[in-house]
């Protein structure tokens, strides 16, 4: 597969591109190859290149945690306005329905995460099962063995040698 074609480093026409690119999210490309004075092809060479993507992708990052950060600060301050003026209703009410004051606190601790979730609580129970190990046999199956191989030969030298072998088969 041939190897497109790369620009080899960022220069200020590039940086003016993402400018561009980053003000207008919803244009064409062709908008922008136009703006520019740049055929198409040649604007796809450039966006397309690694040097490109990678410094779109970094200022597009900056972009996002900067309009994040603002929109979490101006939320902080509209719910801190609303905390105060809830507070000052309810200092200053001699009488407040109750159910009023109960929605506003279950409100306000509903959106501090204080709130059961829809789904309920989820208990998990575990069960552990313990099955014998392969080919273990019951003790009462291997006394009546034990039994059985008493009266076949008459002696219980054998099934003795056997329940004192070590695991490795050396006594």
């Amino acid at each position: 597969m041939a190897q497109s074609a790369q620009i080899a480093e960022m220069s200020f026409s590039h940086h003016a591109i993402i400018d561009w690119m980053l003000s207008n999210p919803d244009a064409l490309l062709a908008d922008c190859a136009k703006a520019f004075g740049y055929t198409q092809p040649w604007l796809s060479t450039i966006i397309h290149s690694d040097a490109f993507k990678a410094e779109f992708s970094r200022r597009r990052g900056q972009l996002d945690e900067h309009i994040a950060h603002g929109i979490h600060a101006k939320m902080a301050a509209v719910s801190k306005k609303a905390l105060d003026h809830l507070e000052e209703l309810l200092d200053g009410a001699d009488t407040l329905d109750p159910r009023l004051v109960l929605d506003i606190a279950d409100r306000t601790l509903h959106r501090q995460g204080y709130a059961p979730s829809k789904a309920g609580v989820n208990i998990f129970a575990q069960q552990n099962i313990i099955q014998p190990a392969p080919g273990a046999v019951d003790k009462s199956v291997l006394d009546e063995a034990k039994n059985l191989m008493r009266a076949i030969n008459g002696t219980a030298t054998e099934v003795l040698a056997l329940e004192n072998a070590s695991p490795g088969g050396a006594e």
